[in-house]
């Protein structure tokens, strides 16, 4: 990724070896320089629908999506802060039970107000984490969200759930409908050791990273703000990474259980 956050910034590791024409947006490429700028999108998954994932969401400006995001309340979704940062509650609609990247089925709702962490920042992507506050009830059946003590959540090994419309390989098309993906938590000495040299660093504290040493599946442009969803619980962000699906890259999410706490007193508002 080239300071694109997945819609944005750099791409996560892939889940499977190999990537699968239907996935959803990251391919394998040649390790980036030092100097490259961070991106994200899923790659080497499989089409999936929204009745088997109803509260994933999309964040739209338009016709088109510009994220993804996770139903976590009737009228509250959660995605990344780097979606809606610098625009107004007036230019977003997010969009539920849609299964196609432009159609016509499902939801479409407003956006009333959109809280973005205060810690938030766009250089070191620290903190990448929004809660938008729609105008009307989706009438979608919400995803379980974090609690401050489901750190064990993160445990290297455990699988993890991608969701987007983004990408599906690096520089390549948009998938035309949703997709799914599946790869393992890397461990925070594995993540800070991939990210060592690049122009965006690695915070534990902060972030997950998820993927598989190989790559070949992973989150991409388009995914951005999208749900990592741990045990059937909402536990990450679609934030960035290098590229998408490159091997010893994995994709890097906010950790959700950081920010538990103060995205609850939005969800309660």
């Amino acid at each position: 990724m080239t300071v694109q956050f997945r819609r944005r910034a750099r791409a996560a590791f892939a889940l499977a070896a190999a990537v699968f024409s239907a996935v959803i947006a990251t391919t394998v490429a040649v390790p980036a320089a030092a100097t490259e700028q961070p991106t994200t999108r899923v790659v080497g998954g499989t089409p999936a629908t929204t009745d088997d994932y109803p509260y994933v969401m999309q964040v739209s400006t338009g016709v088109v999506p510009r994220c993804g995001g996770a139903l976590v309340a009737p009228t509250k979704v959660v995605t990344a802060a780097h979606c809606v940062s610098g625009l107004s509650p007036s230019q977003l609609i997010v969009v539920g039970g849609r299964d196609e990247r432009q159609g016509t089925s499902g939801t479409e709702v407003q956006v009333g107000d959109f809280w973005i962490h205060p810690d938030y920042d766009g250089d070191t992507n620290v903190a990448d984490v929004a809660v938008i506050t729609l105008t009307e009830e989706m009438p979608y059946e919400p995803v379980p969200f974090v609690a401050p003590t489901d750190t064990g959540l993160y445990a290297p090994g455990t699988m993890t759930r991608l969701l987007g419309w983004g990408r599906l390989g690096e520089n390549g098309p948009v998938a035309d409908q949703l997709m799914t993906a599946e790869v393992p938590v890397v461990s925070d000495a594995d993540c800070e050791a991939a990210y060592e040299d690049f122009t965006v660093q690695y915070d534990a504290a902060t972030m997950v990273c998820a993927g598989l040493p190989e790559g070949g599946v992973d989150t991409c442009q388009g995914d951005s703000g999208g749900p990592l969803v741990i045990d059937g619980v909402l536990a990450g962000v679609v934030s960035w990474g290098e590229g998408c699906a490159r091997p010893d890259a994995p994709g890097v999410y906010v950790r959700l259980t950081t920010y538990s706490a103060d995205v609850a007193a939005q969800i309660a508002a």
